[in-house]
């Protein structure tokens, strides 16, 4: 599918509807997205859709800064639980956020590979079921690790989403399922991995925007590009170090993970959007 220019700017009309989270309507985007720092989001769409393969960018992506593993704190809201969730939506921002694919296809909010810092319990999340995640708490709150169908009905298209698919296996399965998961999910989101062979299966399983993570510019060489991601998340310290590796020009640029406005203040230049934890940034995508 290549989207056109007007059809993309028609997607980036005001639209209003209720958010689930606070029952207040609110306005989910712009006509004019801004990318940071003063990209112009019509001269990229217009160059990217000059032929070869394309896939459009959510306009709402670098509209604001993504809570990473949602709005989280020491206070009863943990990374990646429905209760820091609501936070990141109420507050304005996007959000950030991991998926393990389960034994039993279900596909649970978290990050670790392995239950034990988060939950107290040790073991692979991947070797658990919906049922046998059910009894654990995370970091001895009364909060449960969500699966990502409930996660996206609590949402609801109120904030755009980033969906790291952690650790796939290599038969694809976990993409197919992400893509059944995220189907009927009428809400902006984007898909991210740091495994490069991984990005053209989550493309062709979820028809959404896939991004590469790397933790160094460097990592951008012919197999990074040959997956042609739509974005990139780079680590933000060796992104202001580095600037954008050579051939990524024309590829949005998201920096993770931000924790405080000097660190934000330092890719201000050089990336889109950025990740962020431990402090509040501008929920306009301000530092």
């Amino acid at each position: 599918m290549n989207p056109t220019l007007d059809s993309i700017t028609r997607s980036a009309s005001l639209q209003r509807q209720r958010n689930p989270v606070s029952g207040q309507r609110s306005s989910r985007a712009g006509a004019a997205p801004r990318l940071l720092p003063g990209r112009d989001f019509k001269a990229w769409i217009a160059g990217r859709t000059g032929g070869g393969h394309f896939h459009a960018m959510p306009p709402s992506l670098a509209l604001r800064p993504y809570a990473h593993r949602g709005l989280h704190d020491r206070a009863g809201a943990p990374e990646n639980s429905l209760a820091a969730f609501r936070r990141a939506v109420a507050a304005g921002y996007g959000i950030e956020l991991d998926v393990h694919l389960l034994a039993d296809g279900g596909l649970a909010v978290f990050h670790d590979g392995d239950t034990k810092r988060m939950t107290g319990e040790p073991g692979s999340v991947g070797d658990h079921t919906r049922a046998s995640l059910q009894p654990l708490r995370l970091a001895g709150t009364d909060e449960a690790i969500p699966l990502l169908e409930t996660v996206l009905d609590l949402v609801g298209g109120a904030a755009p989403l980033l969906i790291e698919l952690k650790n796939p296996p290599e038969n694809g399965r976990a993409e197919r399922r992400l893509g059944e998961v995220l189907a009927g999910y009428a809400g902006s989101a984007a898909c991210q991995s740091f495994v490069t062979a991984s990005l053209p299966l989550l493309r062709a399983a979820t028809g959404r925007p896939c991004g590469l993570l790397l933790e160094n510019p460097a990592g951008f060489d012919a197999a990074a590009r040959s997956a042609s991601p739509d974005f990139l998340g780079l680590r933000h310290d060796r992104l202001a170090l580095s600037g954008r590796p050579p051939g990524a020009e024309a590829i949005p640029v998201l920096a993770w993970t931000v924790r405080s406005s000097a660190e934000a203040e330092a890719v201000a230049d050089r990336a889109d959007a950025f990740i962020f934890e431990d402090f509040r940034p501008d929920p306009a995508g301000r530092a």
